[in-house]
């Protein structure tokens, strides 16, 4: 089902690389530079109510329907629980009423309830009302939690999910997590910290923190584990394997003298890409069985390769590689034929979306988003991480002489920060797990 524009004229403008070949999916890929962008705008004519969806707080909720707003408002799904034709909970008591709703100018209206079923659980029952019919879409949503704050927290996440796919057809991407490093004190005696926190910023949790440099967190397919490099002072950076779940100091998965850094899981969660410096002075990309320790090397380019990562269907991978140009640019490997190619111009630290349709990376100050357009920012950190559904980003950028968090969505272009309390790094943007 497709949204309707819910703004009267909404001006977007944005610049385009040209060539949407670059996705990972298609044959091979060409090179986007300045030349083949695009600078183009875009008038969507659409209905003069700014919302689209009138979201009535569920009867007897105090927690979840305020986070479920904010969440769908972050989105191009605008909702408000303000100067409502009436406030319902039930489909039925729409129907009643479904010509005001519809001179209202809203297509859907949530509705739902509360309700105790044991000692410590609740069951949240909501329906999604399309007004131009008075149909109930995908009928009654019955979605249970424990009844304190964190679980109900989740619950509004996981909700917010069915409510964004029963509109657009699309995944919600709001019970993905994102982890991100965060470092205090002088540059010359900082401490780092690996933190996890939910997509809108809340239930901020400290996993672990040295003193030294954290780098490249990458998160298992199940959103269960993080992998992570670190290095302390005057020593080498390794990777540790880190429970996403609780604090404590994580496992060492490479003990191997050199640089370790920029993991990357495989699609089963079995084998993480990291690049490695072990061998040689220049580092190559290594492929790692977690269970057995049996290591691989993947790659023997002149120069050093950087920032492996899987593409979803686990048949090749890409990095950085400037292959003695001194100027990094995009491969891509393919790991049944071994075969290298190029696939972009100059850029650095690329990121896939989960389908493989687009990729993020780093050009100067600017971060291109293939088959979507270019993001000015100021001092854009090292990488960007796609949401779950692909239709948002996270980056780390710098403005004011202090790193900043940054959700940006790629339909709207409306972007939000998240507030931290040091030096933001490489935030990156977990598939899903339980928080």
């Amino acid at each position: 089902m497709k949204v309707k524009t819910p703004l009267s004229s909404l001006t977007l403008v944005i610049a385009l690389v040209a060539n949407p070949a670059f996705a990972v999916g298609y044959g091979s890929l060409n090179s986007t530079d300045k030349d083949n962008e695009l600078n183009f705008e875009i008038n969507v004519d659409g209905i003069q109510n700014p919302y689209q969806i009138a979201f009535i707080p569920f009867a007897g909720d105090g927690v979840v329907s305020k986070t479920v707003i904010n969440n769908l408002n972050h989105t191009e799904l605008k909702t408000t629980s303000q100067n409502l034709p009436q406030h319902a909970h039930s489909s039925a008591q729409i129907s009643q009423n479904l010509p005001h709703w519809q001179n209202a100018g809203f297509n859907y209206v949530v509705v739902g309830h509360t309700q105790n079923v044991k000692a410590g659980k609740i069951a949240i029952v909501f329906e999604v009302i399309e007004v131009a019919t008075g149909r109930v879409v995908q009928g009654l949503q019955t979605q249970y939690s424990d009844n304190n704050p964190n679980a109900l927290r989740h619950t509004a996440h996981v909700i917010s999910d069915k409510i964004y796919e029963i509109i657009t057809g699309e995944p919600g991407d709001f019970t993905g997590r994102i982890a991100y490093i965060e470092e205090t004190g002088d540059p010359r005696n900082k401490t780092s910290a690996l933190k996890v926190m939910d997509a809108d910023g809340q239930n901020v949790r400290t996993l672990f923190s040295t003193k030294g440099s954290i780098f490249s967190p990458a998160w298992s397919p199940d959103g269960q584990r993080i992998a992570y490099s670190v290095q302390k002072p005057n020593g080498l950076p390794v990777i540790y394997l880190q429970n996403a779940n609780s604090g404590g100091n994580g496992q060492i998965i490479t003990p191997f003298r050199g640089n370790n850094l920029g993991a990357s899981f495989s699609p089963d969660g079995s084998s993480i890409l990291f690049s490695g410096s072990h061998e040689n002075n220049d580092p190559s990309i290594y492929e790692l069985h977690i269970a057995s320790g049996q290591l691989k090397r993947l790659t023997n380019m002149i120069g050093a390769e950087n920032s492996p990562q899987y593409t979803p269907d686990g048949r090749s991978f890409i990095f950085t590689a400037d292959n003695g140009t001194r100027t990094p640019r995009p491969y891509r490997h393919n790991m049944n034929t071994g075969q290298t190619v190029a696939i972009g111009g100059a850029g650095a630290s690329p990121k896939i979306s989960p389908d493989g349709s687009k990729i993020a990376y780093v050009l100067g100050r600017h971060l291109v988003i293939t088959g979507v357009g270019t993001i000015d920012t100021t001092g854009i950190d090292e990488s960007a991480s796609f949401s779950p559904n692909g239709n948002r980003i996270v980056y780390a950028s710098y403005k004011g002489g202090r790193g900043q968090m940054t959700i940006r969505s790629l339909k709207t272009g409306q972007a939000f920060t998240l507030q931290t309390q040091g030096r933001v790094r490489e935030p990156t943007w977990s598939r899903g797990g339980a928080n």
